[in-house]
């Protein structure tokens, strides 16, 4: 166990809503001026005033129309938009945990925070919905449709959730409930999945090295893909023994792709057809970035060492031999 050499964040003795909108009231410009431009992209604009208005009517949707409470969960399956702000300090004004999430996940991966949250609602766009209503069916989490809400679509629109009603504002004032009252669930690769695991160490100084894990991922466009995750999915395929995945990269993209080799059990046939069959199902279990964009290549052994652990300097070696893409 260590422990930072810092003192600790002084955490204010109340909820993030109230520490938001209170900031903001005592600004001299703010405070003067709810009317003040605070977001805008394209043609939406947002005031300082215009946002807690908005907050207030989300949250009291949530507590009126959904009956939601303090203790439950909402997912968030959204891209970047200047309402994030709203549904999320909305959910809080309730006493409601925000579980945020990628949008590009797959039904599988959207089952795995639905069953890990206990989430009582969704918010997303409508062109994820059908993956959504996918993970639905065999998910623990019964969540009716009407609970599916999107910030694009039209009779599940939020905004029909959203009033005026009163409800009631659950506010934090006291330290303890500070630290202990969850708001968010923030779902990484370590959480939606079975951990990775780092490899590191801490020096004299302080200073976190970490080793194995910081080398062995994939930097996909910005996006990062633990070798490990892919090769968990790849081995759970009826025709493969072993696996084992490393960055290729690929000029034409001009960045890193994953490349699985795989050594397919004695029932299994190598062709054409088991490659694609795998490609396939790996593709279906993770999220777009996370393809198997360098291919599959079979072969008769991992190289591992003694201890089982996958040499990839190995395989990286031989991948260097072969023709760049």
């Amino acid at each position: 166990m260590f422990s930072s050499p810092y003192p600790d964040i002084t955490t204010p003795k109340l909820d993030i809503p109230s520490f938001v909108f209170a900031t903001a009231a005592k600004d001299s410009v703010f405070g003067n001026n709810p009317n003040l431009v605070a977001l805008t992209e394209a043609t939406v604009i947002l005031s300082y005033g215009g946002i807690k208005r908005l907050t207030e009517e989300f949250a009291s949707g949530l507590a009126n129309k959904l009956g939601l409470k303090k203790g439950d969960v909402i997912a968030m399956l959204l891209p970047n938009t200047p309402y994030y702000p709203v549904f999320v300090l909305g959910a809080h004004m309730i006493g409601i945990t925000c579980a945020v999430a990628n949008p590009a996940y797959t039904y599988a991966e959207i089952k795995h925070l639905l069953t890990l949250t206990e989430a009582k609602a969704i918010l997303t766009t409508i062109d994820i919905v059908p993956t959504v209503l996918q993970a639905l069916q065999n998910c623990k989490a019964a969540i009716p449709r009407e609970f599916i809400l999107t910030i694009d679509g039209a009779a599940d629109n939020v905004t029909t959730t959203m009033c005026r009603d009163l409800y009631k504002r659950i506010l934090i004032t006291n330290f303890k409930e500070a630290q202990t009252t969850p708001a968010f669930i923030v779902l990484n690769s370590g959480t939606t999945g079975l951990p990775k695991g780092e490899i590191g160490y801490v020096d004299a100084n302080g200073f976190y090295f970490i080793l194995d894990q910081k080398k062995e991922l994939i930097k996909f466009k910005g996006f990062s893909i633990a070798p490990a995750g892919l090769e968990r999915i790849l081995v759970a395929h009826p025709a493969v023994l072993d696996a084992a995945v490393i960055p290729v990269y690929q000029k034409k993209q001009g960045t890193e792709v994953p490349k699985a080799y795989v050594v397919l059990r004695p029932s299994a046939k190598n062709s054409p057809r088991i490659t694609e069959e795998i490609k396939l199902w790996v593709a279906e279990r993770v999220a777009s970035y996370k393809a198997l964009r360098g291919g599959i290549e079979i072969v008769d052994a991992i190289p591992k060492s003694v201890s089982g652990k996958i040499l990839r300097r190995l395989l990286k070696d031989c991948q260097k031999q072969t023709p760049k893409l």
